[in-house]
């Protein structure tokens, strides 16, 4: 080989380690090494450029000629495995991977120069990989907030959440209760630590609470000076936002003095040998509410970027908050709504039957006598011009009497009791006929015909209430009633084929259509029944109730 050539060679060799060397990709050069039984155990670097060594942290000087289990013993052994695979049979490969003991994610393209070695060409898309797990979640986040349950079982939901995607040590959401804020939901704090750092309020050596100047409580920590406001954006270790972090414990020192915030910090915490930290407050259209605590021994855990994100979760915990504490407040009362509806009615009953009782032994005692003095006056006057006055007389007291009677009946049919629900609904829809002209069929199971107790009193009630909307509203003559028992309800249906009914008129305020049939419903749903309404305009109505059976329900605690 003559001295140009060996020239031209070293000056080729040269232009592409120059080459090499100002890629933007990281460039290594591996040969794989195989165990006594011939299969593939570790690999040795045979060379790196300088981008492979500014994505990875390892010196060329450093790992040049040592193989990767002496290097990174950690390392998960699927890189050996999938690079030997490209090693010995040539076929390139092309994948994105996490690397556990550099704590990066890489996106790899791996090919063989020739047999028994690899190379490979790595790109750093940490970045982009933690941006796109920031926003699932925040997704995630988003959907457990949406869904429906309560706010303690959101929290939980989201903690897990939190722990899962973060891979901190320790997570917890602080929730103002009263005066102070307490972990409402955590998950790896030491017991003995959590004991000490659950409350936040600032006591003095007789054990009161102290409060600053406006009244407001005093509240220790970090957790306490996030909570209070007063953070600001004062140093390095918080942001605009209002929230606390830091990479190493070693800053805390930059947090200001305690004699200039009039703070005062704890620091137990560090003190266990937590360095990663961060502390985000969830604000509320109160104020802040509470805030997002993480914590891990590891050093270098958090960005700015990963804060941003906890700050925009912790926006979301705020609105939820709101509107999950709202929809339990207007939960709360609809509960009580249900049982001043239930207790109006019983109530409605029993007035009902004392009424009844007073028309009963009262007014028709009253009038049977009237009738009696009738027909007395009626004899005495036979053959005069008075006689045919009196015996009109009786005639309209007994048409009067019935007609009491029937009123009693309806208000408290005594038949209920005595005959069943059957013999009750019967005499209610003949008064209805009688009275205004509907018809009405009843049509009654062998379980229920002879229903008595409180449920058939429910059923009578919900019956009558429904009749008496087709007499009202319906505009129709006729309807149908059944009731039956299937498994372990008693089903009550009433239909007609009149003008229709809007079943959203029930919770209408501006509408008294629906005020009887709301009370049913509510007084339907606090035994644990379901009432549905069907139909609409020009389509009829249907009503239909489902109540557990009480002897059933008996049967069952006993």
């Amino acid at each position: 080989m003559t001295s140009d050539s060996t020239c031209d060679l070293t000056e080729s060799a040269e232009r592409n380690r120059l080459l090499l060397s100002s890629m933007a990709e990281g460039l290594a050069f591996h040969e794989i090494i195989l165990d006594d039984n011939g299969k593939p155990c570790d690999y040795r670097f045979l060379d790196v450029n300088l981008a492979f060594e500014d994505m990875t942290g390892l010196r060329g000087e450093d790992i040049v000629g040592r193989t990767l289990r002496e290097v990174m013993p950690g390392l998960e052994p699927f890189w050996i495995e999938r690079y030997a695979a490209v090693a010995m049979t040539g076929a390139s490969a092309r994948f994105d991977e996490y690397a556990r003991s550099l704590d990066r994610y890489y996106e790899v393209v791996a090919y063989s120069p020739r047999r028994g070695q690899f190379a490979t060409l790595i790109s750093d898309i940490t970045d982009r990989r933690r941006r796109e797990q920031h926003a699932e979640t925040g997704r995630e986040v988003l959907r457990v907030l949406n869904e429906q349950g309560d706010l303690r079982s959101s929290i939980e939901r989201i903690l897990g959440v939190l722990g899962s995607r973060t891979g901190f040590d320790a997570v917890g959401i602080r929730l103002r209760d009263g005066d102070d804020f307490p972990y409402f939901a955590q998950a790896g704090f030491p017991e003995d630590l959590l004991e000490r750092e659950n409350s936040l309020a600032d006591h003095d050596a007789g054990g009161a609470v102290c409060r600053d100047d406006d009244g407001s409580v005093r509240l220790e920590g970090i957790c306490g000076l996030v909570i209070s406001g007063k953070a600001g954006s004062n140093g390095p270790s918080f942001t605009a936002g209002g929230s606390f972090w830091t990479n190493d414990a070693s800053e805390l020192p930059h947090l200001p003095p305690e004699e200039n915030s009039g703070h005062r910090f704890r620091h137990r915490c560090v003190h266990r040998g937590y360095s990663s930290m961060a502390v985000v407050p969830i604000r509320s259209t109160d104020g802040i509410v509470g805030l997002i605590h993480l914590l891990d021994r590891r050093k270098g855990l958090l960005t700015s970027d990963q804060v941003g994100l906890l700050e925009g979760i912790a926006a979301h915990i705020g609105t939820a908050i709101t509107r999950k504490l709202a929809n339990e407040g207007l939960l709360r009362n609809r509960a009580r709504l249900r049982q001043l509806a239930a207790e109006l009615a019983v109530s409605r009953e029993d007035e009902q039957r004392r009424f009844g009782v007073s028309l009963d032994e009262g007014v028709v005692q009253l009038l049977v006598a009237a009738k009696m003095a009738a027909q007395g006056v009626a004899a005495d006057t036979e053959g005069s011009p008075a006689n045919e006055q009196a015996r009109k007389l009786v005639e309209l007291i007994g048409e009067s009497i019935s007609a009491v009677r029937s009123l009693t009946s309806e208000l408290t049919p005594a038949v209920l009791f005595e005959l069943g629900l059957r013999a009750a609904l019967l005499g209610l829809v003949d008064r209805k006929a009688r009275v205004n002209g509907l018809r009405c069929t009843v049509r009654t199971d062998m379980a229920t015909e002879y229903l008595r107790g409180e449920t058939a009193t429910f059923v009578f009630r919900i019956v009558r209430e429904a009749l008496d909307n087709v007499v009202e509203h319906a505009h129709v003559l006729h309807a149908s009633v059944t009731v039956e028992k299937v498994g372990g309800w008693i089903v009550v249906g009433v239909d007609d084929l009149g003008v229709g009914f809007d079943p959203a008129l029930i919770d209408s305020q501006d509408d008294v259509r629906g005020f009887g049939l709301f009370g049913i419903r509510e007084e339907c749903l606090d035994r644990g029944g379901t009432m549905e309404v069907s139909g609409g305009p020009g389509q009829g109505t249907r009503i239909e109730v489902r109540v557990p059976d009480e002897a059933e329900t008996d049967h069952e605690s006993g």
